[in-house]
């Protein structure tokens, strides 16, 4: 029962159907046309580095993000008010799967592990695979730990934490595998880069209110911007529990 419980959380936590359709198809979506289109290259090779990519997005993504995050929204308190329809966290800790001090080891631990792999590539020569894994790192824990917290500042979250992590993991296959990356590859990953962002801004809408009950005041998009906004145009718009010296701290 305890491991079917483990079980259960981790599955809430790593929503794997959001990874899948932002993180693994961007990988693919520049890895596929390596294999159709550049009869040079070997095919064993290619389908190596997406299983190694696939694993390398499902950790910082899947686990690390999501983990720092969880810890940040609960402390903040976003968490108690969201509705849940699209955000609103994992909600492992709400539910008892796991402590907030289980939840925290693992993110230290994975933060750990992550950062030993970032390393031994430098250190063996695959140079591009410890620079991603590094980016990888840099978008998870700027997203939402506490010194940086990007996720509280209007579009810092988006520009500064996701977009050059999925940008780069769109990069990825041709970056490693060919002489230099063509402007198709580019094109897609700066695409996929974009519409995954505008999903996480999309996403967040719902919780607007709730991250404007947030301490610190939570600025996730157009937390802040609209929500100052719609208090001062819109009085009935729902979004006006909080004064503006809380959306404006």
């Amino acid at each position: 029962m305890v491991n079917f419980k483990y079980l259960k959380g981790f599955g809430m936590l790593t929503r794997i159907l959001a990874v899948v359709f932002s993180s693994f198809v961007t990988i693919l979506s520049t890895s596929i046309p390596l294999v159709l289109y550049y009869p040079e290259l070997n095919n064993g090779t290619v389908m190596l580095l997406i299983g190694v990519l696939l694993l390398g997005s499902f950790l910082p993504h899947g686990l690390l993000t999501h983990i720092v995050n969880d810890l940040a929204d609960f402390k903040s308190g976003t968490d108690e008010h969201s509705p849940g329809v699209l955000s609103g966290g994992s909600r492992v800790i709400q539910t008892r799967q796991f402590t907030y001090r289980q939840l925290k080891l693992f993110g230290i631990v994975l933060s750990a592990v992550m950062m030993s792999a970032a390393i031994l590539f430098f250190i063996s020569g695959h140079i591009e695979l410890g620079i991603l894994t590094v980016i990888g790192i840099w978008g998870a824990l700027s997203y939402s730990i506490k010194s940086f917290i990007f996720a509280y500042r209007p579009f810092a979250g988006e520009w500064l934490s996701l977009f050059p992590s999925m940008l780069f993991l769109g990069l990825a296959a041709p970056w490693i595998m060919l002489d230099a990356s063509p402007l198709w590859a580019w094109f897609n990953a700066a695409v996929n880069a974009v519409w995954c962002m505008a999903w996480v801004m999309v996403h967040h809408m719902p919780d607007i209110d709730a991250d404007q009950r947030a301490r610190p005041v939570c600025g996730k998009q157009m937390g802040q911007a609209g929500g100052a906004y719609a208090c001062s145009h819109l009085p009935d718009s729902g979004c006006c529990t909080c004064s503006n010296n809380d959306i404006n701290p």
